[in-house]
């Protein structure tokens, strides 16, 4: 078992530990992702950032997973489970007003190589590298409050079924740090304006204790872009 195995392994136990509600099966679903600048919508006039974009192939990965504990609460009918969105904790006026949970103890992470951690809480875990050696590593910790502005999972007799994810709001916490990232560090002269994720096909669960893994099959990423100047 390598190294990052086991620290993942430690941050689901610390996951665990942490939701009070979770008595008995918890679901993990999770998948990664890679955009091209075909998933990406630049204004015509900017048309040239496509090849640039593709240069790196890493720029377009993306890894998203979700935790929701009591999955045997949706073991027959279909269930649409909606995600904690539209809390932007510790931002702008509302920074100090309480997070609206929708499903308790459903929690999120999303992860982009070129952003960085777009949700979830940084954190350090202890875990053991390839020969048994303890190591301290950053992970990234789901969060039950979420920045999008809508997101939903569907469940269908126990089956996951569906999954999206999205930021579409001009104000989006996301949008604005990303653009504050992009536009004034990086110089682009485009910004992000929009920022959906969905994905209809999974594979089959896995049980590994407690835990119900499911991996997310071909998820679609789309981003619009708009001139940086708008």
């Amino acid at each position: 078992m390598n190294a990052v195995i086991r620290v993942l392994l430690t941050t689901v136990s610390l996951v665990l530990w942490a939701i009070p509600t979770a008595r008995a099966a918890t679901l993990l679903l999770e998948f990664d992702t890679r955009l091209s600048s075909a998933d990406i919508r630049f204004p015509e006039a900017y048309s040239d950032l496509s090849a640039k974009f593709d240069e790196n192939p890493t720029n377009g990965e993306f890894t998203v997973r979700l935790f929701l504990p009591d999955f045997e609460r949706f073991a027959s009918g279909t269930h649409e489970i909606p995600l904690n969105v539209g809390n932007a904790l510790n931002w702008g006026p509302d920074r100090d007003r309480p997070p609206e949970v929708q499903t308790e103890g459903l929690a999120l992470t999303l992860e982009s190589r070129l952003l960085g951690p777009l949700e979830g809480i940084r954190s350090r875990v202890d875990g053991e590298d390839a020969e048994g050696k303890q190591v301290r590593a950053g992970v990234l910790l789901p969060d039950e409050t979420q920045i999008a502005d809508y997101g939903t999972l569907t469940v269908r007799d126990g089956q996951v079924v569906g999954f999206s994810y999205g930021w579409v709001k001009s104000d989006n916490p996301g949008i604005v740090s990303t653009n504050r990232f992009l536009v004034e560090k990086r110089g682009f002269p485009v910004a992000i304006s929009a920022l959906k994720i969905d994905v209809s096909v999974f594979g089959d669960p896995q049980e590994i204790g407690d835990l119900v893994l499911v991996k997310g099959v071909s998820p679609t990423v789309e981003v619009l872009m708009s001139p940086a100047s708008e």
